[in-house]
């Protein structure tokens, strides 16, 4: 935009601004201070402003460097610390004296400090992560090349990471990496095979992969494989000639795996320790997501045309369906990936959200309509409940993450994140305690870690 202005967060009332419709503000970057009133801006130097002000011609501070217009700034989640990257390096400055710290070079389009850390995570916005150690000298930074994040386990701490090798008759691989050190497992998971179905089990212990139909093949070898996410050791491997496994999920505890036909669009569970087929779906019901109940005793599935059906695991039968989204285009539901519905802990509530921008709650025993809850402005691409069940997080592709009071039906918090806009795969996962998420896209192979200012926001 042309304008930069400050607002009054309680009265939604301009009280500031740089720039006007025939003058441009020539502000290309800003970050405000979680700690103290301090807001930093990029012009033709980086200056620094108390929050508190509505005059920007005279600031605090400035820092002697001549940004180009692709800067960005962070402050370290204690406010201590200003990160500015441009032209490939990260500047590190203490906001107490704004004297240089010190510069991390090379390969860094954006960088963030992890929070309870003095780390740094970057990213060259070409698929590369780097994590830095500020305490080396130099700064080390083991670099995560050609690695694209696709699944997060519940508590946040891993991520399961797929290469996509564009080398000719090479298999791709899988590894989990590690949320708090950047590490990769040193042992990779391999199908030989393309890679489809992704599940990372909720302790993190299990790693499920079905095969991709490849270019040319009859695909009377794809097979659904089950690995020690630890180990790298290969615990099941099961034979599904011509069945390319869209959706791959574990149930909660661990003891079965489900997976989601290309085919048919049916839904198949089988036993992992024994491979022996638990369920397989009877009806012409096309699933495109689905999710456990904690118990696992019942599994939910959404159809293309906003359809809801539950399961009984016990008897495998549907007991009851509703319609529960409209029809966008020419489907309900976000298909790219598999968490647009989810159970709350106590089994009692089911929350979805879909291409018609809004998230529902419902009753999970008869379909009753809760709660409709209304604020994106894109397709809704995910849903969950927090692990006390007390807020739901969903995050869709206008770039937002918005926290809810499922019981109030009201919004509590909304974050925002212009890395995340119209991207066609990420992923939101929340600690057990409920202080940090993790953020994750697929098409950048970036990742963020979110602490709450307030845990009762989250919790």
């Amino acid at each position: 935009g042309r304008v930069f202005a400050k607002y009054d967060a309680r009265t939604g009332k301009r009280v500031a601004q740089i720039g006007d419709a025939e003058n441009v503000s020539l502000v290309s970057a800003f970050a405000c201070c979680p700690t103290s009133p301090r807001l930093a801006l990029v012009r033709e130097q980086i200056e620094i402003h108390d929050t508190e002000t509505t005059d920007f011609s005279d600031p605090l501070h400035r820092i002697a460097l001549s940004p180009t217009n692709w800067v960005h700034l962070s402050f370290s989640p204690d406010g201590s610390r200003l990160l500015v990257s441009d032209r490939g390096d990260t500047h590190i400055y203490d906001t107490a004296t704004w004297t240089l710290q010190q510069t991390l070079r090379g390969g860094n389009y954006l960088a963030q400090q992890l929070p309870h850390s003095q780390r740094v995570i970057s990213t060259d916005g070409d698929r590369h992560l780097k994590l830095w150690d500020p305490a080396t000298v130099p700064a080390t930074a083991p670099e995560i090349l050609d690695y694209e994040p696709v699944e997060i386990s519940a508590d946040g701490s891993r991520v399961l990471v797929v290469s996509r090798s564009q080398e000719p008759g090479t298999a791709p691989e899988a590894r989990i990496m590690d949320t708090a050190t950047g590490a990769l497992s040193p042992i990779p998971l391999k199908t030989g095979k393309g890679m489809r179905g992704f599940a990372l089990s909720q302790d993190g212990a299990w790693v499920a992969i079905g095969d991709r139909w490849a270019d040319g093949s009859q695909g009377h070898d794809l097979k659904l494989s089950v690995f020690n996410a630890g180990t790298g050791e290969l615990k099941l491997s099961l034979p599904t000639p011509q069945v390319e496994h869209v959706a791959v999920t574990f149930e909660p505890q661990g003891r079965t795996i489900a997976s989601r036909e290309r085919k048919e669009g049916g839904i198949v569970i089988w036993d992992i320790d024994t491979g022996q087929k638990r369920f397989s779906q009877d009806d012409d019901f096309n699933v495109s997501v689905f999710t456990f109940s904690p118990d696992g005793n019942y599994l939910a599935g959404g159809s293309p045309d906003g359809v809801v059906k539950i399961w009984d695991m016990r008897s495998g039968r549907g007991v009851i369906e509703w319609q529960a989204h409209d029809v966008q285009e020419w489907h309900a539901f976000h298909v790219q990936d598999n968490h647009c519905m989810a159970y709350s802990p106590d089994g009692q509530r089911l929350v979805t959200g879909a291409v018609d921008k809004l998230v529902k709650i419902w009753e999970a025993k008869t379909g009753r309509l809760q709660s409709t809850l209304i604020g994106h402005g894109r397709e809704v691409q995910g849903v969950g409940f927090t692990p006390n069940g007390k807020r739901i997080i969903s995050h869709a592709q206008d770039g937002s993450v918005r926290i809810w009071d499922p019981v109030a039906g009201r919004q509590v918090l909304a974050l925002t994140d212009s890395l995340f806009a119209r991207q066609d795969e990420w992923n939101v996962a929340l600690t057990r305690d409920g202080t940090r998420m993790i953020t994750l896209a697929a098409a950048t192979r970036q990742y963020r870690v979110w602490e709450a200012a307030s845990p009762t926001q989250v919790t």
